[in-house]
């Protein structure tokens, strides 16, 4: 064996990188989730309807989160300016005014 030629990773432990963990389908069922109750609060017309829109507000948040983990643009857009843009309306109009 020539020393010039001695391959070093038969020396080298083997170690696997861990699994990243995939956030994505996480940040989608708890975005689906807080739509749906905060839409329910909406729709309830109640005295914590209102609380309603931070539900929303959070599930774009995520939503947009997702969005770009995945890269999916459209829905990078659509989430960012659409609903992100509603709900903080809805947020300062019916809890901070």
């Amino acid at each position: 064996m020539n020393g010039a030629n001695i391959d070093n990773s038969d020396f080298l432990p083997i170690i696997s990188p861990a699994k990243p963990l995939n956030l994505a389908p996480l940040l989608q069922f708890s975005s689906s989730v807080c739509a749906v109750a905060g839409g329910v609060l909406l729709a309830s017309n109640t005295p914590v309807s209102k609380y309603g829109f931070l539900l929303l507000a959070l599930s774009s948040g995520q939503m947009l989160l997702t969005s770009g983990l995945t890269g999916n643009r459209g829905l990078m857009v659509y989430s960012g300016s659409v609903f992100c843009f509603v709900d903080c309306l809805g947020v300062y109009r019916w809890l901070l005014q």
